[in-house]
């Protein structure tokens, strides 16, 4: 895999160094962990001047943040300081266990690489810097370590049904730990789960972290270009529709088709009843974009895991919530269908792009044979558990990635001037847009000019 033309740092500390000004957010994730992992200065930290902001040896504190404020220093923060007591590879261990543990599906799916990933982890032999960086991971209050621990495992073994070597499983083991690191260097509030709906600045700020993260590994932590790269892969998709390269399979090695699709998956398979049939059903209707043999992998774990029963309530849930993503998407198709004499180029090729995804949205609600029926004004009645599940997951599923498109319909109308003051993108988002329930979309669509 070669990542675009993009600089992710140098392999060493050379004294010419991006993260010469202390980054804000890291600095104070370094101080909250702090107070559980007794960080402190291994030396003393200068500024560029040679000035001492903090003595060797003294413990990290808030008093640290506003001498680090907009000063320019003779080297990273994160190069000068250390925990008294670091997060090992046993820690990883344990959390892996102790997931394993709350859930027997999970455990028993699992199971057969579950001794030869967690000897390959504990073979690791993590400089000092890797160290600090799960630390802070552990015990800033972002609880990233549980997540990271569970999507290695998860790579590990997706690596090893691609047939990748124990090298390069090594390298994928050190960067799935790591792969989120870059979200210390940005707001917390973005990453909160009660941030409530994102602006699309905000958006293009989290999209940045997984080449932030490529940058803290190869650069402040010293680890290999291929464990950057990796990294940087960690969110892409195999159509392309991932981030922050929007790369294809043919830019994505087996080693990071391993772990977007585990990092993609863990966060399903990580807590709640019938994890794994929600996952299986997730990475289904995500064609194009994982592996095959990974998605039939989960497919096959699901198959033979009994689904417990869905509550009455969230049963009789299902058909009004497919209602809603098939009348979305219904509506969606037929305005990216309808041929526009005025568009301009770039406004259909952009048609074309958004199309393709709705089409493939369209054909998994007719594979399941939901489309045909309330086409047919025949009410979803799920037969048994199993299938309750699969079609509440299904909804699910289906309205995150109607939002995600238009999320990328919105990014693409602020990057592209060429298309921001087409009307009938305006009424293609308001279409796409989760908050607005099918009767709004109607009456908010029924009177707007669509430049046709």
């Amino acid at each position: 895999m070669k990542i675009p033309e993009e600089p992710i740092g140098h392999l060493f500390y050379t004294g010419h160094s991006r993260f010469l000004k202390s980054n804000e957010h890291m600095a104070r994730a370094l101080v909250a962990a702090s107070e559980h992992g007794s960080i402190h200065a291994a030396e003393d930290i200068c500024d560029a001047n040679g000035v001492k902001l903090w003595a060797r040896n003294k413990l990290l504190d808030e008093q640290l943040l506003e001498r680090l404020r907009d000063r320019p220093l003779r080297k990273p923060v994160e190069l000068c300081v250390a925990p008294g007591d670091p997060v090992r590879l046993a820690a990883v261990r344990e959390e892996i266990e102790q997931q394993l543990t709350g859930s027997d599906e999970l455990g028993k799916a699992l199971a057969p690489g579950l001794a030869a990933s967690i000897k390959l982890i504990e073979s690791l032999v993590p400089n000092p810097t890797e160290l600090l960086l799960y630390t802070v991971m552990r015990h800033s209050g972002r609880r990233q370590i549980e997540h990271s621990a569970l999507v290695c495992l998860l790579a590990l073994m997706m690596g090893q049904l691609a047939g990748i070597d124990t090298s390069a499983r090594r390298n994928l083991a050190r960067a799935a730990l790591l792969h989120d690191i870059g979200e210390l260097y940005l707001p917390e509030r973005l990453f909160a789960p009660s941030s409530g709906r994102r602006t699309s600045a905000e958006i293009q700020e989290i999209r940045r972290h997984p080449l932030l993260g490529a940058q803290v590994a190869t650069e402040l932590a010293r680890l290999p270009t291929e464990v950057g790269q990796l990294i940087a892969a960690s969110h892409e998709r195999l159509d392309g529709s991932g981030y922050p390269f929007a790369l294809t399979v043919k830019k994505l090695e087996p080693a990071a088709q391993a772990l977007f699709f585990a990092e993609a998956m863990a966060p399903l398979l990580g807590g709640g009843v019938n994890r794994l049939r929600r996952a299986a059903v997730a990475s289904r209707i995500g064609r194009g974009e994982f592996a095959p043999a990974m998605t039939n992998w989960l497919n096959r774990c699901a198959a033979v895991q009994a689904a417990s029963s869905l509550a009455p309530a969230a049963a009789s849930e299902i058909d009004s919530g497919l209602r809603r993503v098939v009348d979305r998407l219904t509506r969606a198709q037929a305005l990216l269908r309808e041929p526009r004499a005025q568009a301009t180029p770039v406004e259909r090729v952009a048609a074309a792009h958004w199309l393709a995804t709705v089409d493939a949205m369209i054909q998994v609600l007719s594979s399941t044979g939901v489309l045909e029926s309330l086409q047919l004004g025949i009410a979803i009645e799920p037969s048994d558990a199993t299938e309750a599940i699969e079609l509440a997951v299904l909804g699910r599923e289906l309205d995150y990635r109607i939002g995600d498109l238009r999320l990328r319909v919105d990014l693409e109308r602020i990057a592209t001037p060429a298309v921001a003051d087409a009307a009938w993108i305006t009424e293609l988002l308001e279409i796409l847009d989760p908050s607005i329930a099918p009767t709004q979309v109607a009456a908010a669509t029924a009177d707007t000019p669509t430049g046709r």
